[in-house]
């Protein structure tokens, strides 16, 4: 499955030539993905503009006007491709796409088919059965001491097992996971001070964070879970 600083790219790629912009076509190939596509997809989003292109763990989430949400899950192969002109003519596992007012098309490609879309309510977003268990962003400001204290309460396991739980925060500490160096800082941050209400927040280690997700950004840009110009 791609990581999360696989996922994040993809947003940013996407979020340019879909944020403001109406959807006056939508082109389905098939049913189904890993799940079955909501009944009537197509339909529910031709017309809609798309307010904001955001992420959840490794679910990009495409906020449509309406108060509708598309949420895209990549899976193991799948990318988006941008088409600013006319686009070839599609390949054969490209599934859905969406042709914008401004005449921009972006195609899903996903050979394994792995991936998933789903639409759901905004109001709903945070009860969807894939986003419900999840525990915060690792680099927003919910990720404290005291909450990460709260969560490893009275629980016996590795730390590395601890920090790669998506229950207890998501999976950008996993890049942290594959050095030591960069493990035992997190461990003497975030697990054994946790209950040290004199503790900077847990977030103060964003430097080590973010040097390594720059890493994976620059790195991964180019996989196959990417969205890229066509």
């Amino acid at each position: 499955m791609p990581e999360l600083p696989e996922v994040e790219p993809v947003r940013r790629g996407l979020a340019p030539v879909l944020t403001h912009r109406r959807i006056v076509r939508v082109d389905q190939a098939r049913l189904d993905l890993r799940f079955p596509l909501p009944p009537h997809f197509a339909g529910a989003i031709e017309g809609r503009t798309v307010e904001a292109v955001e992420r959840r763990a490794k679910h990009l989430l495409i906020f449509l006007s309406g108060g509708l949400v598309l949420m895209a899950h990549l899976g193991m192969s799948g990318r988006f491709r941008i088409f600013p002109e006319p686009p070839p003519p599609p390949e054969a596992h490209d599934h859905v796409a969406f042709l914008t007012d401004e005449g921009i098309t972006i195609r899903f490609h996903d050979p394994r088919r792995f991936g998933f879309m789903d639409l759901c309510p905004a109001e709903a977003l945070v009860r969807h059965p894939m986003l419900s268990r999840l525990g915060p962003e690792p680099l927003g400001e919910d990720f404290t001491a005291e909450w990460l204290s709260r969560r490893l309460a009275g629980r016996l396991t590795p730390i590395k097992a601890a920090i790669l739980d998506q229950a207890i925060t998501l999976d950008h500490p996993e890049v942290l996971a594959r050095g030591d160096a960069l493990v035992d800082p997190v461990h003497q941050a975030l697990v054994r001070r946790a209950g040290d209400h004199g503790q900077p927040r847990a977030g103060q280690q964003r430097h080590q964070l973010v040097a390594a997700g720059h890493v994976g950004v620059e790195g991964q840009a180019d996989r196959a879970a990417g969205a890229e110009q066509g």
